[in-house]
């Protein structure tokens, strides 16, 4: 945390008087509730005392005074402005009821102060964007906003302007409270951007033109400044400069990059630039695979290639001519468009498993300069990786622009990713050399300021002894990086587990209590809701809602998190007084309920797919209902349309697009539901995908701003893709609901609900249970991710008496191919629940055995006396919450 001294505060008073406020306008009828401020203030109560009047009869009564122009301060002036008249207080009366004035006052010495009592410094104490309110409620009573900085008394004034309320129409009055206020996690990333996983397409792209795209995000960027939200996922993938191959990517991102920006930079939010994944960008993504734009060389620009960690590609960590290009390459990107943050990811390696295994394939210079197997250990991969870590963080902050008064040193945040960055399946023991692990690269690094590293989503430990990630963030600060964690948190509604429009994950924010960052992986265009509700808990991890993550033991935090992503638990609050709350803020009064009433459309009836750029990850998947799924878009865009015709005018364009994507997610999914279901022929299949290209030529336009044209830009392509109909079996296709397969002596039939290439059913019948050729037919795999139950039945020719049925599911360390036996258990993708069942003789089918809570590889059952004549594995969960996995199974 910050120290209060030298601190600036900034002072907002009100002096109330000149206008009568009698009893009868005092209060609002019926009210028993303060209204409901996003994000929640950490402490917020009424105090004695009249409300305070801030207009009546259509004329405001406010003056506002700011002493220096310029800034947040005018900003925040500005929002008490525009609140004011949005409650119809346009006209200024000719006596003053109400004077607001905005103060910076030096703490160190820069005049009384007397409104900051011991506790209320303690609370501004906590962080340099806290900040108080306090009213002395006679008249003319006075109202200050205290915070410890200019963008600390800014946060101040949008609680004051959620607070405002309006007993009658063209009037506002506010409460008398008081406030003491600070974020629980310093910066929040709730909101975005990127339609495809993390590296692709930007949401805000509708396809109309440069113009209305800056026009566009400028308007988000505000709307992210006035709920607190003060980092932004905005733009990742093939972006940096160098490669040939993004020539023409990163020219279309300078047109908008540096604009973007500064104006964001000056709202107190930062856009970040994932520069790099999978190797500091060493895929041509999109290309063939693979297409790396630099290797490991003995020398540049034409030496001899060689291999290290990750292959040939630019992964080697003692190649000195190879780091600098890396980092040339980068401060370019940064002197260019001087982002607020920039995530670079090394090599992909996330578990300590992965990264020991990976580690022992370094090339002979590596092993001269960093001899030690370990990865943990000083002279280990942590070391290789703190020597890159540093030659990054050194060349981005010497980046200074004097024209924009950008210094990279101050204005950048600097956010590194692997080799290495966890995940929640991993034992406690990998755990635990994760904190040395990154323990020695944090005590290794020479500049640790504005510089955070990567965790995907942790929980408990599995021993329950305590929260993962602030056990991370301790070993951190006594390694001498305190504020170190950025944590990537896939939770749902990110197009990745599903494509929801909104989650109740952030009820359990508490699990990321340390997190210097909280990235929650959603908060997308259509899903703006999301964004205040991730803003909501990230800020105050016990606000109304939240959800104690320590009831829950071990491995069953995991499980009930899982609940919320996928959708399958909801929370009562969020779904109840806060949506309406958030619909109100972003669609108006009138149209709340119309926007509220979709989104508990789809927390009754399934995912509305307002995002079709997930259907390109899905379209082949015969398993999903795509008819079903076309009529919730039609029923949730005739809620929207009705949320249109009464919508506040600057919600219009977002509505009216939500309303057309809507559409277009329909007519996708009704030509998957013709090839899948209807199993239309090639011509029909042709004819309807040419009715949807005309309509789609007819109704948007495809202009590319971002690099990809946003969604928008693989509309087209996608319906000639889908209209071609499923590829053959081969590389990514999917086989789901694939028919009956027999074993080789013909006595067995195998049928699932679904399988992937390389997992043949009937592999089960013949694999080594260990797991060792698991992708290569030894074992089963379905093919809908995130999407249970799934099921996988063994029929044979003629019943048969069976003692015992024994199925397997995949170990953590398969590759390695250890024998497995009951006492083995896994963490990370084996099945967690399973109900087994089997048919008798006489053709009816019981349910044997349940299990839950599950992690043991090998689960035996005993079907019972009598003759079976089937035996089906119904899985209701898996460890990642993605693939059902039965790798072995036989009987005697």
């Amino acid at each position: 945390m910050k120290a209060m001294i030298p601190m600036l505060a900034a002072c907002l008073w009100g002096l109330v008087g000149g206008l009568p406020l009698g009893a009868e306008e005092n209060a609002l009828p019926g009210r028993s509730e303060l209204p409901l401020v996003i994000p929640h203030p950490q402490s917020i109560h009424v105090v004695a005392g009249d409300d305070l009047l801030l207009g009546e009869a259509g004329r405001s009564a406010v003056e506002v005074v700011v002493p220096a122009q310029g800034g947040l301060l005018d900003e925040a002036a500005g929002l008490i402005q525009a609140a004011l008249s949005k409650r119809g207080l346009a006209e200024r009366h000719e006596r003053v009821a109400t004077r607001i004035v905005l103060k910076i006052i030096s703490a160190a010495g820069g005049g009384p102060f007397p409104e900051l009592t011991a506790e209320r410094s303690a609370a501004i104490a906590k962080s340099d964007q806290a900040y108080v309110i306090c009213v002395k409620p006679e008249r003319p009573a006075e109202v200050s906003v205290i915070g410890a900085s200019p963008l600390a008394a800014y946060y101040g004034a949008t609680t004051i302007v959620q607070l405002i309320e309006s007993p009658r129409p063209g009037s506002a009055v506010l409460r008398p409270v008081e406030v003491a206020d600070y974020p629980d996690t310093p910066q929040r990333m709730s909101a975005d951007w990127v339609l495809q996983w993390d590296w692709e397409v930007n949401g805000y792209d509708w396809g109309d033109g440069l113009a209305a795209f800056i026009e566009r995000c400028k308007r988000k960027i505000d709307l992210c400044s006035q709920y607190k939200v003060n980092r932004v996922r905005f733009l990742g993938g093939r972006i940096a400069p160098g490669a040939p191959y993004t020539a023409d990517r990163y020219s279309r991102i300078q047109r908008f990059g540096l604009e973007l920006n500064r104006y964001a930079r000056r709202k107190g939010v930062a856009l970040q630039y994932s520069s790099s994944s999978w190797g500091l960008d060493y895929y041509g993504w999109g290309l063939p695979y693979p297409e790396p734009w630099i290797l490991n060389r003995q020398h540049y620009p034409d030496g001899p290639v060689y291999s290290c960690v990750g292959g040939t590609v630019g992964g080697c960590l003692s190649n000195d001519s190879l780091i600098a290009i890396l980092v040339e390459r980068h401060k370019q990107l940064v002197r260019d468009l001087e982002p607020g943050s920039i995530y670079l990811h090394q090599i992909d390696a996330a578990t300590y498993s992965e990264l020991a295994r990976l580690w022992k394939t370094r090339c002979p210079q590596c092993r001269r300069r960093f001899p030690h197997d370990e990865p943990y250990a000083p002279d280990g991969y942590a070391g290789a990786v703190a020597r890159l870590y540093n030659a990054i963080v050194a060349g981005l902050k010497s980046v200074k622009n004097a024209r924009g008064d950008y210094d990279a040193a101050r204005d950048l945040e600097i956010v590194l990713a692997s080799p290495g960055y966890s995940y929640s399946a991993e034992s406690d023991a990998d755990w635990d050399k994760d904190l040395k692990y990154f323990a020695e690269i944090g005590g290794q690094l020479v500049d640790r300021k504005n510089v955070q590293i990567t965790f995907r989503e942790q929980f408990k430990r599995l021993d329950d002894r305590g929260l993962r990630i602030p056990e991370m963030a301790a070993a951190l600060e006594q390694a001498g990086w305190p504020g170190a964690p950025f944590v990537f948190a896939v939770q749902g509604a990110g197009l990745l587990l599903n494509s929801r429009m909104f989650v109740s994950s952030p009820v359990l924010t508490g699990i990321d209590e340390g997190a210097a960052t909280l990235y929650n992986f959603n908060g997308h265009v259509h899903s703006e809701v999301q964004v205040l509700a991730n803003v909501n808990y990230a800020w105050n991890h016990h606000a109304p809602g939240s959800v104690d993550p320590l009831r829950f033991p071990g491995r069953r935090l995991h499980e009930e998190a899982l609940q919320y992503a996928v959708g399958a638990r909801h929370s009562e609050f969020l779904y109840g007084r806060f949506l309406d709350t958030a619909c109100e803020a972003l669609y108006g009064k009138q149209a709340a309920p119309w926007m509220a009433a979709l989104f508990r459309l789809e927390r009754d009836r399934g995912s509305v797919l307002a995002v079709p750029a997930w259907v390109d990850h899905q379209w082949k998947n015969a398993g999903i209902d795509w008819r079903a799924q076309a009529e919730r878009n039609l029923q949730a865009k005739r809620l929207a349309e009705q949320a249109l015709a009464v919508c506040d005018p600057q919600a219009s364009a977002d509505v009216s697009w939500l309303v057309q994507c809507l559409e277009v997610g329909a007519r996708l999914c009704r030509l998957c539901d013709a090839i899948h279901r209807e199993k239309r022929s090639r011509e029909e299949t042709d004819a309807l995908a040419a009715e949807i290209l005309t309509w789609l030529e007819k109704n948007f336009q495809f202009q590319t701003t971002e690099p990809d044209g946003g969604d928008p830009g693989l509309w087209k392509s996608l319906v000639a893709r889908i209209a071609k109909g499923p590829p053959r079996p081969s590389g990514e296709a999917v086989v789901p609901a694939m028919a009956a397969e027999s074993s080789q002596d013909g006595r067995t039939t195998v049928e699932v609900s679904s399988v992937l290439p390389g997992y043949r059913p009937a592999s089960v019948l013949t694999s080594d249970p260990s797991g060792k050729d698991w992708g290569k037919d030894g074992g089963w795999n379905d093919a809908t991710a995130g999407q249970f139950p799934d099921t996988l039945e063994i029929r044979f020719s003629e019943p048969r008496p069976v003692d015992s049925i024994r199925v397997f599911t995949l170990a953590d360390h398969w590759q390695d191919g250890p024998a497995v036996d009951a006492n083995t258990e896994f963490s990370q993708w084996g099945v967690t629940a399973l109900d087994v069942e089997v048919r008798d003789a006489n053709g009816t089918w019981r349910t044997v055995r349940q299990f839950r809570e599950n992690h043991n590889v090998l689960l035996s059952v005993k079907p019972g006396s009598g003759p079976i004549a089937a035996v089906r594995f119904r899985v209701l969960q898996s460890a990642d919450g993605l693939f059902s996995r039965i790798v072995h199974v036989d009987w005697q």
